[in-house]
C-alpha cells in the first residue's frame, strides 16, 4: 500500500466565555498533516454503517496508529484533495494500522 495522500486532522478547543463582550467565542483550531491512503468507501460498508448510499463515504487509512481525538478530516493532497470536510464514523486499529470510516459534512 502507498500512503500517497496527505490528510489533516483537526481538533476545535472549546468555547470560552468573554464576559467583557458577554459572548462566546469559538476556541482555535489545531491542526496536524499526516500521510494516508483515502479510497471510496464500498457499497457493501456504506450499506452496513449507513443503510445505504451515501455520497461522499470515503476509507482512510494511516501507516501508524493513530489516537483518534480530532474533530474532523480535510484531504489537502491527493486524489480526493478539496476543501471539504469529513466526520469519524468509525476508527479501527488493527496491529499499528489504523483505519477510519468518515463520511461528508453537511
Amino acid at each position: 500500500m502507498r500512503f500517497v495522500d496527505k490528510v489533516r486532522l483537526i481538533t476545535r478547543a472549546d468555547e470560552t466565555y468573554n464576559p467583557a463582550t458577554g459572548n462566546y467565542e469559538p476556541g482555535e483550531e489545531v491542526t496536524r498533516d499526516l500521510p494516508a491512503m483515502v479510497n471510496d468507501m464500498s457499497r457493501e460498508y456504506q450499506t452496513l454503517y449507513f443503510g445505504g448510499f451515501r455520497k461522499g463515504a470515503l476509507t482512510i487509512r494511516f501507516k501508524n496508529q493513530v489516537k483518534v481525538d480530532f474533530d474532523t478530516i480535510q484531504i489537502v493532497e491527493g486524489q480526493f484533495k478539496s476543501d471539504k470536510r469529513y466526520r469519524v464514523v468509525e476508527a479501527r486499529v488493527l496491529r499499528e494500522k489504523t483505519t477510519i470510516q468518515v463520511e461528508e459534512k453537511l
